[in-house]
């Protein structure tokens, strides 16, 4: 079967291929270049110079039918794989009649000969004492060392089956946007009222599958350990979640050794518990804001006493900052039955409260369930504000406000 290749305003020489390739390039199509497919005991149409291009008026493209077109890469494509499959299969039968010697010099039948006893006698003849395995005799079957060929990513319109093509690692992107839609699935359910009443148990510590195993889940792709330490981040992050245990079946894919989630638990961090003179217990922390440092004991039995720094809760003018150091406490119910010591080193008003409150619900976990550290944690008491002023910037007035421009 022979075809010509005529692409607009630039003539090509035919092109013969076998009947195989044949029909898949009548199935496929593009606007860049056509294809003439004509039967053996024809000669082929048109007219040619003395070189065997085919020479006639561009517009004859125009006339052509959109079955009859194929794309570029396509013809790139097969062209790479007829090579790769005839480099295999010339690997493969020097790697066949290299197993039947091996065989004989062992004196082993060719069928008792697996990869694992070719890898046993290969050291046993030729031992090496490299330090570097990748160094030493190796005689593997050609897929082992011989790179995937991917295959063909066009459609009939010459548009990319995956709609992640362009990123040039496709599998690996549609792997990290599915675990980034059902972290923010988990974290929409959080929101909800019911669940933030729904006791969690705790999360444990588990170990991912390592760089190894993590590019073999990807053959055709060029993934370094960045991608691997995005992956393992992105993954840990969702373990790390609440309502983790809705996904345990997706995460025990990517955990090394199949482990689950029911491994070694992580111990909760929480202050540990003290008694004074009076035997009251107490606990101890700290909390920052901005430039601000808190440190608070939280005693037991009390009265609902605040010492901030030698003054009561009046060191606060707005109320606003009052009861956003007194809402841990309210949210447990607890307003009234512990006094508060504060040492505060003070910035401002609002990184005071907020150094203040951090410090609070951090004693408070030696005293409270733990449901009720659930309902701290999902109204974001015991997590650090990490927002600070911004800089100034260089020739500009402040962080983000330019100087005024006059013309003249």
């Amino acid at each position: 079967m022979s075809f010509t290749l005529v692409k607009h305003f630039r003539p090509f020489k035919s092109l013969l291929i076998s009947n195989k390739d044949a029909d898949i390039l009548t199935k496929l199509c593009i606007h860049c270049t056509a294809v003439h497919r004509q039967p053996d005991d024809k000669p082929l149409s048109g007219k040619y110079d003395k070189q065997g291009n085919l020479i006639g008026p561009p517009q004859a493209l125009k006339s052509m039918p959109t079955e009859n077109m194929i794309s570029r890469a396509m013809i790139s494509y097969l062209e790479r794989k007829r090579k790769t499959e005839k480099r295999m299969e010339d690997l493969a039968a020097e790697y066949d009649l290299g197993r039947r010697h091996l065989a004989n010099i062992m004196s082993l039948d060719e069928d008792e000969l697996t990869p694992a006893r070719v890898r046993e006698a290969i050291a046993y003849l030729l031992p090496s004492g490299l330090h570097n395995k990748n160094a030493r005799p190796l005689m593997e079957h050609p897929s082992f060392y011989i790179p995937h060929l991917k295959g063909e990513e066009f459609d009939m319109t010459g548009r990319p089956h995956h709609y992640l093509y362009y990123t040039l690692k496709p599998n690996y992107f549609e792997l990290m946007h599915t675990l980034a839609v059902k972290h923010e699935s988990m974290k929409r359910s959080v929101s909800q009222k019911e669940e933030r009443e729904h006791v969690i148990q705790e999360q444990k510590r588990v170990i991912w599958i390592d760089y190894e195993k993590f590019k073999d889940l990807f053959p055709t792709e060029r993934l370094n350990e960045h991608h691997h330490k995005r992956f393992v981040a992105l993954l840990q992050r969702m373990y790390d979640h609440p309502l983790a245990s809705r996904n345990q079946q997706f995460f025990d894919k990517y955990l090394k050794g199949g482990s689950s989630l029911s491994a070694t638990p992580r111990k909760p961090r929480e202050a540990p518990l003290y008694q004074d003179k009076d035997g009251r217990d107490y606990s101890l922390a700290k909390g920052t804001r901005k430039t601000a440092r808190a440190s608070v004991k939280l005693i037991s039995q009390g009265h609902g006493h605040v010492n901030i720094n030698g003054k009561d809760i009046t060191y606060f003018d707005e109320v606003v900052h009052r009861k956003a150091i007194l809402a841990p406490l309210q949210l447990c119910e607890c307003i009234d039955k512990f006094d508060i010591e504060v040492r505060l080193a003070p910035a401002g008003p609002s990184a005071d409260a907020g150094a203040i409150r951090l410090a609070i619900a951090r004693t408070l976990l030696a005293f409270i369930t733990p449901e009720m550290r659930q309902k701290l944690r999902f109204a974001g008491f015991l997590t650090r504000d990490p927002r600070v002023k911004e800089r100034k910037k260089p020739g500009q007035e402040k962080a983000r406000k330019k100087f005024t421009w006059k013309r003249r």
